[in-house]
């Protein structure tokens, strides 16, 4: 059995809804090509400018829409993640997680949930934690700075592979 325990920080909620909005990997190199499309074609654009030939709105059209990604991921995303994370008096409680090959329990000072692992579907992982889906939006944050050790955070992933299909 692994068990771990502690709280969940605000970074470490951040950085939740950021993994949670990772694109699958397909869909990511899609994007990160459109945008690389889209600043070579800036460049293009630009240079069109200064050569005195006749200025596109295209450029302008592409400036507003990096602009809009930008705020979105970094101004956006932050602020609403703290303010859920502010309003969710569960995020703020300290927590107990334990693992085996029966599922997990989920307890704090406000209840205790078991979840065999037919009620969970995928889980993801990043450099700082686990994320591990009841749905498609529904996710139990699992921050890695709680385990006791890299044995123990491989033991863990060793039981999401064996019981619940990767999120790609």
């Amino acid at each position: 059995m692994i068990q771990v325990h502690g709280r969940v920080l605000w970074s470490d909620y951040l950085r939740a809804q950021y993994l949670h909005l990772r694109p699958r990997p397909f869909w990511e190199r899609v994007g990160i090509a459109i945008v690389v499309m889209g600043l070579a074609l800036l460049v293009v654009a630009f240079d069109r400018g200064q050569a005195g030939g006749p200025s596109p709105r295209f450029p302008y059209l592409l400036v507003g829409s990096l602009a809009y990604l930008a705020l979105y991921f970094c101004v956006f995303v932050p602020w609403r993640a703290r303010t859920l994370y502010r309003r969710q008096s569960g995020v703020l409680s300290p927590f107990r997680i334990q693992a085996d090959a029966g599922g997990l329990v989920v307890s704090s000072e406000q209840g205790e949930v078991r979840l065999p692992w037919m009620a969970l579907r995928k889980w993801k992982e990043s450099r700082h934690l686990f994320l591990i889906y009841r749905s498609d939006s529904l996710f139990h944050l699992v921050p890695k700075r709680l385990f006791a050790s890299s044995e123990q955070i491989e033991a863990f992933r060793m039981l999401l592979l064996r019981y619940l299909a990767q999120a790609a």
